[in-house]
């Protein structure tokens, strides 16, 4: 019953705003022996906004990270409300959380608040973090010229960021420029030979190009990386091989797309490559 009652009076506490104990099994009231128990939620009741801004922060943190992300954005939001100056890493989170639910302006607000924030704290990865989030966000909204300029402010601050440079090219493609979008590719490649999404664009961008031998190259590094089910690579592979004169590996690999995901597109430019090399009959 006096476990029953303090439980009550935490959550009356709560309710209007004067205590900040989340959780209540580990609260000192719980871990006091009797009649110490209404002291201690005296203690409770003396935190400062600090502290209460603190607690809302770990306890929103720890909801995000066991994957409730409407009780996590709740108790960030108000962590923002009550701090004087508020953690980047946080604010990118509510951002996220925003940009997920396809909430793009608010998305945008703790972008820019974080972007300050890190700014403030001297935290770099914040705010790189930041600025390859508002570049998603710009991209999604297509206002692509936002979305080049943050992935190049990213870029800048983490030079060796994949993700970003990879993003950053593939903006610069929707905007025509081509020539910067293959020097972006060939770098994010060079970082990271292995990744085999920057393999699939980098080749895609080398056969745009007219460089279609290199692009087979890399094209093929990107299938052995791959778990071979991504029948886009196969049909990008079988185009640029084709216009290498590399017949045969064309078909197979134009074969191979169009076992993943039969299309009748795929089926015509596999038939017209059989033809062209004295093939009359698909196998």
């Amino acid at each position: 019953l006096a476990m029953a009652t303090t439980y009550l009076t935490h959550s009356l506490l709560l309710l209007v705003g004067v205590a900040d104990c989340f959780t209540f099994p580990s609260s000192l009231c719980f871990r006091t022996p009797g009649r110490q128990r209404a002291q201690a939620c005296r203690l409770c009741m003396k935190k400062t906004p600090k502290d209460q801004a603190d607690r809302l922060k770990q306890d929103g943190i720890a909801a995000l990270i066991q994957g409730r992300t409407e009780l996590a954005n709740d108790l960030l939001t108000k962590y923002v409300e009550r701090s004087e100056e508020a953690d980047a890493k946080v604010l990118n989170a509510l951002g996220s959380i925003r940009s997920n639910a396809e909430k793009w302006e608010e998305a945008i607000v703790f972008f820019s608040q974080a972007i300050d924030a890190s700014l403030r704290a001297g935290d770099k990865a914040s705010q790189a973090n930041a600025h390859f989030n508002l570049g998603n966000v710009f991209s999604s909204m297509q206002r692509l010229e936002k979305a080049s300029s943050n992935f190049e402010r990213a870029v800048e601050i983490m030079p060796g960021d994949v993700e970003a440079i990879t993003n950053l090219a593939l903006c610069q493609i929707k905007l025509g420029e081509n020539t910067l979008a293959l020097q972006q590719l060939e770098r994010a490649y060079m970082l990271d030979p292995k990744n085999h999404i920057v393999a699939l664009n980098y080749g895609n961008c080398l056969a745009d190009a007219g460089m279609n031998s290199q692009a087979v190259d890399v094209l093929q590094a990107a299938v052995e990386l791959s778990d071979g089910m991504d029948s886009e690579l196969f049909l990008n592979l079988g185009v640029a091989a084709k216009r290498s004169g590399m017949k045969k590996l064309s078909i197979d690999s134009l074969r191979r797309s169009l076992e993943l995901k039969p299309d009748q597109v795929l089926a015509k430019r596999l038939m017209l490559a059989q033809i062209e090399d004295g093939e009359r009959s698909l196998r």
